[in-house]
């Protein structure tokens, strides 16, 4: 197993900072546990991610991925690279609603 404090770049740091910029924004865990499932977090987190590369490789697209979830609004952004780090955090933060979720059984 790699230590990661060794071989941690600006990606990891930059998805760190998301995340930790949407809990200074009130979307913490408990926010998520009350608001979404893990499921729905995963989907953002991947269909922004998903978007972020379609943007890399010049795809066109506009709109947000198909399984984009209707309770979400769609926020369009300029930079492909936040999009990912963006899916990113939302995995981490579908992540962090898990293991809470399973340390409450």
């Amino acid at each position: 197993m790699h230590d990661l404090n060794v071989h941690a770049g600006a990606g990891i740091s930059a998805i760190a900072f998301e995340r930790s910029h949407q809990i200074d924004l009130g979307y913490d865990v408990e926010h998520d546990a009350r608001n979404h499932t893990v499921e729905e977090l995963m989907r953002i987190g991947v269909c922004y991610a998903e978007f972020g590369v379609n943007q890399l490789e010049d795809a066109g697209q506009d709109e947000p991925h198909p399984f984009w979830p209707d309770t979400i609004p769609w926020m369009p952004e300029k930079d492909p690279y936040l999009y990912i780090t963006k899916g990113a955090a939302f995995i981490a933060a579908a992540l962090d609603l898990k293991q809470a979720k399973d340390m409450e059984r």
